[in-house]
């Protein structure tokens, strides 16, 4: 069963090919805003700072990914969830991640023998701030929550502009999945 949509990590809202808001300004979001090229990007935040969690998560070592070498089979991880984890981690594997945060200055990782990848630094803030000058980069703005700039029916939790499209991304302990986006224009 598929999360309730108030419930999901992060969504990405395409309020135009050249504007996107992405709800939620944590691993996820962060590092999707730090992805999003061509598009002014702003990111809402309930919380009082971006990536609040990140900061402490691993006991503030931060569990980057996981290698699943222990593991035969997917499923043996995610018994509910093999199959979209084997299409996500097929467009963005562990080894993706790494890489990604290795081009972006992290100086290296450790696994540790179950399988868990944390920065050589043990530290969740180098993370913090390789996505948070990542997103600067890119031109990212994470600002705090406020009304969405479309119109909001009060009969739902979520409204989307007609040239909109959502998409939805994860940040597990066992690595980043980040969904393709279906683009279109009208």
């Amino acid at each position: 069963m598929q999360a309730p949509l108030h419930q999901w990590p992060i969504i990405c809202i395409f309020v135009s090919m050249t504007k996107v808001a992405i709800i939620g300004a944590g691993a996820a979001g962060c590092f999707a805003a730090a992805n999003i090229r061509g598009a002014q990007v702003d990111v809402y935040e309930a919380a009082s700072r971006p990536m609040a969690k990140l900061a402490i998560t691993g006991g503030g070592r931060c569990n980057i990914t996981n290698s699943f070498e222990h593991l035969r089979s997917i499923d043996e991880a995610y018994p509910r969830g093999a199959r979209l984890m084997k299409r996500a981690l097929k467009e963005f594997s562990p080894q993706d991640t790494l890489r990604w945060f290795t081009e972006a200055g992290v100086r290296g990782f450790v696994t540790e023998p179950d399988g868990c990848v944390f920065p050589v630094s043990q530290d969740a803030m180098e993370i913090v701030r390789t996505l948070s000058r990542a997103m600067s980069e890119a031109g990212a703005l994470a600002l705090p929550t406020a009304p969405p700039p479309w119109p909001m029916p009060s009969s739902s939790r979520l409204a989307v502009h007609p040239a909109a499209c959502l998409c939805w991304t994860a940040w597990t302990s066992r690595g980043c999945s980040v969904s393709r986006p279906c683009l279109h224009s009208q």
